[in-house]
């Protein structure tokens, strides 16, 4: 009987020690389940009836046209009126050649035409009071015809030692300067005509024959802040780019302001036509990246749940590829959140934390 209060001392003891036992075990547990957060970045997904829309290739601006500008004629060039990247208007004096040789020709070619009508005059007195045989008549004519179109055609000699602008548009390139030889046919100016631009578009092999001439696009350019441009295709390449095999796709672009500059970076995208339209209303693309593979060759990325922000794996099924991006044809939503980048640390139930 004496051993019951030994044993209720020792419940009163141990009772405690068990309580901070379960306590401490209990704090342990919940710092393991404090997992930091992993940083990542996102891109929501959202419908816009047509999934194409989304998919940018990467372009060039290029001159619609471009004019090389020569003289006709040989000779020293006495001025140049005008330096790269001026913009000139139809009809400006651009160049001049030394033109005192054509001149003196000119002359000369003159009087033997004043020469050949005084002759002729002569004659036809003549030959109208019956002294002289028509013949002679109709010989002095002829030379007098040729006096004529030998001073003409020496005349347009004068003429071209004068370069004038075609049309209105920039000096895209001068290689001549006043003192240097001209020849015919050798360049002196690139005339660039810019009221319509060319955007040359590579296009993958895998998407080229969903694209029609005729058909609508929207170009981007980033040096003008994202400004937009409608235009439509002009041109589609049949034989593809040795390395690349990409189609180059050719779109025109009014370019009224001559905002548009030759060479500049832009973004091109093709709306779908309208009937398929439909097919796409539930297609969305996502950065190749950010598409993942596993041990089944099965394809998924992650989103983040966001009520729990937690990452979560998602299976789905792709379309084509477009440029560096593909289409997701099911396993994803709009409104969803994509993990694009961070995806690298990061399994099902990861706690995540997006960042801009």
């Amino acid at each position: 009987m004496k051993s019951a209060p030994n044993i209720m001392r020792l419940k009163n003891y141990f009772l405690p020690v068990a309580f901070l036992f379960l306590l401490g075990c209990g704090s342990k547990e919940e710092q393991k389940v404090a997992v930091a957060p992993v940083n990542v970045r996102v891109m929501a997904m959202n419908y816009d009836g047509d999934a194409r829309q989304q998919i940018s290739y990467s372009a060039t601006v290029k001159e619609n046209k471009e004019i090389s500008l020569t003289f006709q004629v040989s000779g020293n060039i006495t001025a140049v009126n005008v330096d790269k990247g001026q913009w000139v208007k139809k009809g400006q004096l651009l160049a001049t050649l030394d033109g005192t040789t054509f001149t003196e020709q000119y002359n000369t070619e003159l009087a033997r035409q004043k020469l050949a009508q005084d002759n002729y005059n002569r004659i036809n007195e003549v030959y109208k009071k019956g002294s002289i045989a028509e013949i002679k008549l109709v010989e002095a004519k002829s030379n007098l015809e040729q006096a004529t179109a030998t001073a003409r055609a020496v005349y347009q000699n004068i003429v071209h030692t004068k370069l004038y602008a075609p049309s209105d548009g920039y000096i895209g390139e001068k290689t001549a300067e006043a003192g240097d030889l001209a020849s015919p046919g050798s360049s002196i100016f690139k005339l660039v005509k810019i009221e319509r631009m060319d955007v040359i578009v590579p296009v993958p092999e895998l998407e080229i024959n969903s694209l029609k001439k005729g058909q609508p696009a929207i170009i981007r350019i980033k040096a003008l802040r994202n400004r937009g441009f409608e235009g439509k295709i002009d041109e589609i390449a049949v034989i593809a780019e040795d390395a690349s095999h990409n189609y180059n796709v050719k779109v025109k672009v009014e370019n009224k302001d001559r905002q548009l500059k030759p060479g500049m970076i832009a973004d091109a995208y093709f709306p779908a036509k309208e009937n398929s339209k439909k097919a796409d209303s539930t297609a969305l693309s996502i950065p190749l990246s950010a598409l993942q593979v596993n041990e089944q060759n099965q394809n998924f990325l992650y989103t983040v749940d966001k009520s729990s922000s937690m990452s979560i794996r998602r299976m789905v099924k792709c379309g084509p590829i477009l440029n560096d991006r593909i289409i997701i044809t099911n396993g994803l939503s709009s409104g969803d959140l994509v993990i694009i980048s961070g995806y690298q640390k990061i399994t099902s139930g990861t706690p995540v934390k997006i960042i801009q």
